[in-house]
Parts: C-alpha cells; structure tokens; sequence
C-alpha cells in the first residue's frame, strides 16, 4: 500500500510523484465501441440503399397501377366470357361505324387479355393505320399470335403478309402454309391466293 502522505511535493513535482507512484491500472482508459466512424459510414450506406429500394418499389407500384388503369374497362365487366363478348361486341360496333380510335383501345385490352378476334382486329387497325400510326411490324405480331391460336382471317392476313413482304421479310412458303389453314376453315380468299401461288 503507498502512503500518499509522505510525499511532500509541490506543484508540477508533485503530479509528477503521484503519477509516478499510482499504480498503472489506475489509469486503464476505458475503451469506446471500436469503428464509430465506420458504423456511421455503414449506416450511411444503407440508408442510401434503402432509399434507391424506395425509389424501386415506387416506380414498380407506379407500372402496376398503370397496367391495372389499361385493364380498366375488362374489369369493369368483370372476367366472365359473356361479359368480354359484350365487350368485343361494342369494339366491332365502333370499328364498323369508323370510330377507330376508341374501337382501338378496346382492341387493345382484349388483346390484353388474350382475346384472339381482338388481336386480329387490332392488327388491321396497324396494317392499315386505323385510329393508330401505321406499323406492319406490330401487325404481323399480332396476326401470327391469333392464327397460331387458329384464327382463320388471322391466318390468311398472315398469309397475305409474307406473300408481299408487309411487315416481315417475303417468304412464299410460309404465306402458302397460312393460306392452305385459312383456306380449310372455309375463307374461299385464301383458296384463290394458293392457286395464285402455283
């Protein structure tokens, strides 16, 4: 045990001594939690992480509320058949009285929907520039997708298409194959086009 009281020192000399004769665990300096500024650095990053996911998540909610406003008119009728052929029904009614605009956007959420007569229908509405910009391109698409499913007038536009090369390259071959599929669903057009061919 150290006896403070026998040293006499005074001023600087004095701490000194008491320095000098303290023992050193006396003057363990507790330690503070290790990388501060790293942990901040790290919250830091993950904050700006967050926020891009925030950003995301708005952006994705953003396209799933516009694909749901696209459906707007399906889903007012509902998904019974009946009620899409109502549907269908009224889009034919506005493409037959040259209403092509609104005809085209009904087109299009059937199409949506996978309503094959609607994507045939909307694909005229691209060849021929109804109520929308001309683009054979995506008509093609669509014929192909509806006489896949075995859409007759689908099938023989098709035909028509690779015939003379309107929105996709000339191909005899494939416009004989689609004519000969219009042509045994009864479309007397495509029988013409095959006799054409030989």
């Amino acid at each position: 045990m150290i006896d403070y009281d026998s040293y006499s020192c005074n001023g600087a000399e004095a701490n000194h001594a008491i320095f000098v004769a303290l023992p050193s665990r006396e003057f363990e300096i507790k330690k503070e939690p290790r990388n501060t500024f790293h942990d901040y650095r790290k919250q830091e990053k993950y904050a700006e992480i967050l926020k891009g996911l925030e950003k995301r998540v708005a952006v994705l909610r953003a396209e799933f509320n516009e694909h749901q406003k696209a459906q707007g008119a399906v889903t007012n009728y509902g998904h019974d058949m009946e009620d899409v052929s109502l549907l269908y029904a009224r889009a034919r009614k506005l493409y037959e009285s040259d209403e092509y605009g609104q005809a085209v956007e009904l087109f299009e959420r059937l199409a949506l929907l996978g309503h094959i007569a609607a994507c045939c229908d909307l694909g005229v509405c691209y060849e021929m520039g109804y109520g929308v910009e001309e683009d054979c391109v995506k008509a093609v698409r669509l014929y192909r997708k509806a006489a896949m499913s075995g859409h007759a007038s689908a099938q023989y536009n098709l035909g028509l298409c690779y015939e003379f090369g309107q929105g996709t390259l000339k191909n005899i071959e494939k416009a004989a194959r689609w004519y000969r599929a219009a042509a045994e669903q009864g479309i007397k057009e495509a029988c013409e086009r095959l006799k054409e061919l030989k």
